[in-house]
């Protein structure tokens, strides 16, 4: 191959090297847009993680625990989201049966926001711009 050719085909190779590293940084940002946080993500994560701690709970104790705090590592809020538990059934004995833990966003000026929450049987239900009640659809 001689010089000229080489010189010829310069600008193409520097254009291909310029469109490839264009398309691979539309690739990564693709691909790493759904990691990004999403308070809503991280308040249905942090109604399943009080879910399954309160498994743990009645396997040590016999009944759910009876409020959020009650878990140490788990606040009662966050930025975004208010974790409240309601106790609905109970024994003679003062034990919890049947709970609905919600999770409503600390600014309810948000358009759009989802309420959520799970109950005893591990459903997470939601609701938009309003709180989650018995029949509010399950989030799958």
């Amino acid at each position: 191959m001689n010089l000229q050719a080489l010189r010829a085909k310069w600008p193409l190779g520097i254009g291909a090297a310029i469109a490839f590293t264009g398309l691979l940084l539309i690739l990564v940002h693709d691909l790493t847009f759904p990691m990004r946080y999403s308070p809503e993500a991280q308040a249905v994560g942090r109604l399943r993680d009080i879910f399954y701690r309160q498994v743990d709970f009645r396997t040590q104790h016999g009944c759910f625990a009876r409020e959020v705090p009650q878990f140490a590592e788990i606040k009662n809020h966050d930025h975004d989201y208010a974790y409240a538990m309601a106790p609905e059934t109970t024994t003679e004995k003062d034990c919890i049966l049947k709970y609905t833990i919600t999770a409503s966003p600390v600014s309810a000026t948000v358009k759009g926001a989802r309420y959520f929450s799970v109950d005893q049987e591990g459903i997470i239900r939601f609701e938009k711009a309003r709180p989650t009640g018995p029949n509010s659809p399950i989030l799958k």
